[in-house]
């Protein structure tokens, strides 16, 4: 199912992004992608990130260069990413539990 292929797609890049020290922090998924993303890597995860919205919020089926769109920026994000940054970088970080809890735990919205 496309909905859910993407979701996955979205989460594991955004999980190897924050574990890569790259972090949302704030912004949205579009402005994330553009301002962080493509400006540090020469991406195209705008595109990705634009696609996943249309799918995620709207009622409309993605159309064939959506659905184009969606199968090569993921892969090619990633190639990107981890073509530019040194292996002890991403090794290290991958190895970091620390990050990882801190991608899949919520912040409580009681914390003072």
């Amino acid at each position: 199912k496309p909905a859910t292929q993407q979701y996955w797609r979205y989460l594991s890049m955004m999980y190897y992004l924050h574990q890569m020290g790259i972090e949302k922090t704030g912004l949205s998924p579009v402005q994330f992608a553009r301002q962080q993303v493509d400006a540090q890597f020469g991406t195209q995860l705008e595109s990705f990130m634009q696609v996943y919205q249309k799918l995620k919020y709207s009622k409309q089926a993605l159309n064939s260069r959506d659905l184009e769109i969606a199968a090569t920026c993921y892969p090619s994000t990633l190639h990107t990413v981890s073509k530019q940054l040194p292996f002890k970088h991403r090794f290290s970080h991958m190895l970091n539990l620390r990050r990882s809890i801190s991608f899949f735990s919520k912040p409580s919205l009681y914390a003072s």
